[in-house]
């Protein structure tokens, strides 16, 4: 963030439109929710079988 200021304020926009309620931020969201959860999972499941 220290190298690309801009992205900043465009964080700032992402999530105070996922605030509002957009739809399409919405299910942005929801989509990074989800591969996000199946990658926790792979990786649980690696360290538990001691992989």
């Amino acid at each position: 963030m220290e190298e690309r200021p801009e992205l900043k304020d465009k964080a700032r926009e992402a999530f105070a439109r996922l605030e509002k309620g957009d739809e399409a931020a919405r299910k942005i969201w929801k989509e990074c929710i989800g591969v996000s959860m199946k990658e926790f999972d792979d990786i649980y499941r690696e360290t538990e079988s001691g992989v």
